[in-house]
């Protein structure tokens, strides 16, 4: 494949913080994330201030500052792109009342004068856009390699407004941050809220809000709920402040004491850093959206009140009628408080579904997360540059150099302690036959990386040869001595000799010298197979039969063994799937894609029609319940997930990752489906910080990987397994298209 000259600058054009602006943190919220996942590259700002007297003080990745009513200014924000254009790409934050003039006219010109590929994110989409405000878009599609909608509606009337733009728009939601689901219970007491049915609205205030209607609707409520309390947060926006001052708040304040309700609201006026926000907003019990403008397209608060599990009240405007369904909240007509107070009455007097409300809204915007936003930008950006004969790469360059750092002279220890090896923690069977695995694979897609594939493969295979000469076999060795430790005795050892088999079938087909010296270990310690207890091995020794097909080897007594192990697989599935449970077990634990995956390859293999149903249908199940929208979430280690009850979602351990990426892969290579190949790109996007709590696994500076996702973050430590297991999944993403 040829090299493609790299993308090496993003550029962010819009206003940015300190400057107080929804826009100004969403391009921030943006950039952050867009770092996060690809670090290799500068993302930096074209900040746009209201006027040339601005000071504010920006961040260092602001690198210009546009005076948003000079033409000058422009043209030299410009001129500054283009200095590096060959190697830059650039997202322009788009609203109608910060590039100046009538609508904004002043992106025109900055837009037209750019020599790079461009994105734009319309932030505003309205039904009826003045003539100043077509003109504007009709320039910005002009000027435009990809536009964004933030909603579908609004993607939807975009297409209607301007048809001839259609095939450049997609849909990437507003973000929100990362929050473990909490009840608003446990939060009340930390803002002395305890015993209080909590409703909210926080923002920068402004007569658009329509927080008088919400404040006129809770006479209604209190009459029901004494206990209501309705929290007003956030301070008024600089734009209102500068044009009337704080009338509009004193204005509010006049009418919680004229309706007697100053015990039931409490303004907090102050800009809050968004830490504090979410908190308030997960002591809520409601969420409030009263706004009055029908055609305002999106709300970032109201994307965060959704992603902290709230339910929501809101008025009838674009993004709310997407977003709010019955099962999350209610929309009412503007202006109308009884409206308002019926449904929030409704909301509170039934607890046990108010509760419901808030974990389905939780799950239900997962896929909002900065981090798959982010990803999704990125997506859309390596598209435009390969279309311009650029490149942007989308993750780290594949390094074996933390696998060295394990691997002593015997083989490959156990254990890390953060990006250090633990000697004390010795060999394993199954870690060295996972190596194995990796480097005859890294090998074949890389060639220039046989001589240090060959020199680390002789030692994987003299730890398995050790281990499969024991009798009976083991799975630990000593770092000491190197034999058989006590901890042999007292686990099941099952899945470690069927990986040593599958391992030794992919070295002996592999393109390393070392090919001999597997078969031989394969011919002197036979596999016993598996007994009836596990499933896990019955995958990895019918992955191993397959191995031999794919390479054109095997035999009648080949073909015998596959259908043997894949019958057992199929039976267990036939005997325990329901239309609402397409599994093989009444357990989802770990692993679990290589159950799929090993059927998906019989199908590949032998043509089994069978095979192919139940592998893509069993995947499919899995894919279902482990993306959350567009975020993957293994099944967490600490409780798995039983049928009929609740899934556990921590820890997330890398194995999981991997095992599903490569079910994908086998998915994609029976069906070449490229939704398989897209499901598996964004499976792997949660080594690089594409997860629920928006952390990154990948260590940019070992080359290694964290041992698992908790709810505290990160485990910090690198061992083999979960370093494996990101090597492997980089390698089998790397196939696909």
């Amino acid at each position: 494949m040829p090299s493609l000259r790299s993308v090496s600058k993003v550029v962010l054009v819009g206003t940015y913080p300190p400057r107080q602006c929804g826009l100004a943190t969403f391009g921030q919220d943006l950039l952050r994330s867009m770092r996060l996942l690809l670090p290799s590259v500068d993302f930096v700002v074209c900040a746009v201030n209201q006027s040339g007297l601005d000071t504010h003080a920006y961040p260092p990745e602001v690198v210009f500052e546009i005076d948003q009513g000079s033409s000058d200014s422009y043209a030299a924000a410009a001129h500054y792109i283009n200095l590096d254009a060959s190697n830059s790409m650039v997202i322009i934050q788009h609203e109608y009342g910060i590039y100046g003039d009538k609508a904004g006219e002043g992106i025109k010109k900055f837009m037209k004068a750019i020599r790079c590929p461009a994105v734009t994110t319309l932030h505003t989409v309205v039904s009826d856009p003045t003539p100043a405000m077509r003109r504007v878009t009709k320039s910005i599609i002009q000027s435009s390699d990809a536009l964004v909608t933030l909603t579908k509606p609004s993607h939807t009337l975009f297409s209607a407004s301007y048809a001839s733009a259609t095939d450049k728009a997609v849909t990437i939601p507003h973000g929100i941050h990362p929050l473990i689901f909490q009840s608003s219970a446990a939060i009340k007491p930390r803002f002395n809220l305890a015993g209080r049915q909590v409703l909210l609205t926080f923002g920068l205030l402004n007569r658009n809000k329509g927080i008088e209607y919400a404040i006129k609707s809770l006479p209604a409520v209190a009459s029901r709920f004494p206990e209501v309390i309705y929290l007003v947060v956030g301070a008024t926006h600089p734009n209102v402040v500068r044009e009337e001052g704080e009338a509009y708040r004193l204005e509010l304040m006049k009418l919680v004491k004229k309706l007697g309700m100053q015990k039931q609201v409490r303004f907090i006026d102050n800009y809050l850093p968004v830490s504090e926000v979410l908190a308030h907003l997960q002591a809520a019990d409601i969420y409030l959206a009263p706004f009055l403008d029908p055609q305002q397209a999106v709300s970032g608060t109201l994307t965060y009140a959704l992603g902290a599990g709230r339910a929501v009240v809101a008025t009838e405007f674009a993004q709310a009628k997407e977003l709010v369904l019955p099962n999350v909240g209610r929309l009412v007509p503007a202006r109308d408080s009884k409206a308002l107070a019926q449904a929030v009455n409704d909301i509170l007097s039934k607890p046990s579904r108010m509760q419901s409300m808030h974990r389905r809204a939780y799950a239900s915007t997962r896929h909002m997360l900065w981090s798959n936003v982010a990803d999704n930008y990125l997506s859309l950006l390596s598209d435009l540059a390969k279309g311009g004969g650029r490149g942007l790469a989308r993750w780290p360059e594949f390094s074996l150099k933390h696998l060295q750092t394990l691997t002593d002279e015997f083989g490959l220890l156990q254990f890390a302690s953060g990006d250090q090896p633990l000697p004390a923690s010795g060999y394993t069977l199954d870690d060295n036959s996972r190596a194995l695995q990796l480097v005859n694979q890294a090998a074949r897609q890389y060639p220039k990386m046989l001589g240090l594939c060959a020199e680390l493969s002789r030692k994987y295979l003299g730890v398995i040869k050790t281990c499969l000469a024991q009798n009976p076999p083991v799975n630990y060795l000593s770092n000491e001595s190197r034999s058989a430790t006590d901890q042999n005795w007292s686990e099941n050892l099952e899945d470690s000799g069927a990986r040593a088999y599958h391992a030794l079938q992919t070295a002996i087909y592999g393109p390393l010298t070392t090919s001999k010296s597997a078969k031989t270990i394969l011919k002197r310690y036979p596999p016993k197979g598996p007994s009836q207890k596990s499933l896990r091995p019955v995958a990895f020794y019918l992955l191993g039969a397959c191995q031999i097909l794919e390479r054109g080897g095997g035999d009648k007594s080949t073909i015998k063994t596959i259908n043997k192990l894949s019958g057992r697989l199929i039976d267990s599935y036939n005997s325990v799937h329901t239309k609402k449970w397409q599994w093989f077990e009444p357990k989802l634990t770990y692993a679990n894609g290589q159950l799929s995956r090993s059927l998906l390859e019989t199908a590949r293999r032998t043509g089994s029609a069978e095979a192919a149903k139940i592998g893509l249908e069993s995947l499919n199940f899995l894919c279902r319940i482990c993306f959350m929208g567009e975020v993957y979430a293994p099944i967490g280690q600490n409780g798995w997930y039983q049928e009929k009850s609740r899934r556990a979602i921590f820890d997330q351990q890398p194995e999981d990752t991997l095992a599903t990426i490569q079910a994908l892969q086998s998915a994609y290579g029976l069906t070449q489906d490229k939704h398989y190949a897209e499901l598996a790109k964004k499976a792997f996007s949660w080594f690089l910080g594409n997860n629920l709590l928006g952390l990154r696994m990948y260590d940019d500076k070992s080359g290694g990987c964290h041992d698992g996702l908790t709810p505290g973050g990160v485990n910090p430590n690198e061992g083999a397994e979960s370093s494996i297991s990101y090597l492997q999944a980089w390698l089998a993403v790397e196939q696909l298209p």
